[in-house]
């Protein structure tokens, strides 16, 4: 029996077109920082990145020329990563059963998708795949409610109040295996964030709710009522909205 999450499988092949066009891309500083002065990959290092979704954060790889195998589970999610990325190789594939021999990684990463698989059995899997003294790396966007305006917090906090059916980065979960794991990997893992922005018209706001598998597994009346709610929010906000935001930037080296 697999162990791939089938919320996130269903959900995410059924949205992946909403997922690509309204998602956001990732903070180059905070990618640079971790390819750069973390991990120090050079061009043609290889790279397995696990849960690829629709490449967004594969394009930001581009300027580093690396060797990237790209593994996906989603049919929807692979369809929408070859129109983006169509020189980068994709497969079907999870992270407990990675399609490459022992030892030829120098970095697993994972982008906005490590809650879904954050268990033993996916750690361990993954130094299996990485040479020794390469590199696991985590990223994933956030919103910065510190920073956040009144409109993006209430909309955000209405969204939560969905997420607790499925794994979710905010719900930190993900640090226990990753710190449990010092028979493959240095612990406990390191971190770095880095705050970033974006603006987006406010009729993007409910397609970016949409693009989460907890809102898209809704029924259609659930879905209903709770657009009306963001509507709600939304009346007498201005046009553009400046999404505050930090990519959450998390490593360990393999021993």
């Amino acid at each position: 029996m697999s162990k791939v999450n089938q919320i996130a499988q269903s959900s995410f092949t059924a949205n992946h077109e909403i997922y690509d066009r309204v998602r956001p891309s990732f903070d180059k500083d905070g990618v640079a920082f971790l390819i750069e002065e973390v991990m120090h990959l050079k061009p043609g290092a290889k790279v397995i990145e696990v849960g690829a979704g629709t490449g967004l954060f594969t394009e930001t790889l581009k300027p580093y020329d690396l060797n990237i195998l790209a593994v996906e589970p989603s049919e929807g999610m692979r369809e929408s990563f070859k129109k983006r990325c169509p020189d980068v190789e994709i497969v079907d594939g999870d992270a407990y059963s990675l399609p490459v021999e022992d030892g030829i990684a120098d970095a697993v990463l994972v982008a906005q998708a490590f809650h879904w698989f954050a268990d033993s059995d996916a750690v361990k899997e993954f130094r299996r795949v990485l040479k020794k003294g390469g590199y696991l790396g985590l990223l994933w966007n956030n919103e910065d409610m510190e920073e956040a305006s009144e409109v993006q917090r209430k909309c955000v906090e209405l969204m939560w109040s969905y997420d607790s059916i499925v794994p979710q980065q905010r719900h930190n979960k993900w640090q226990k295996p990753l710190n449990e794991s010092s028979q493959y990997f240095q612990t406990p893992f390191q971190e770095k964030k880095f705050k970033t922005s974006r603006l987006i018209n406010k009729e993007t706001v409910w397609p970016m709710m949409l693009s989460r598998s907890y809102i898209t597994s809704l029924s259609d009346d659930e879905k209903q009522k709770l657009k009306q709610k963001v509507d709600e929010i939304l009346v007498g906000a201005p046009e553009v909205i400046d999404v505050k935001l930090y990519l959450l930037v998390a490593w360990m080296q393999a021993i």
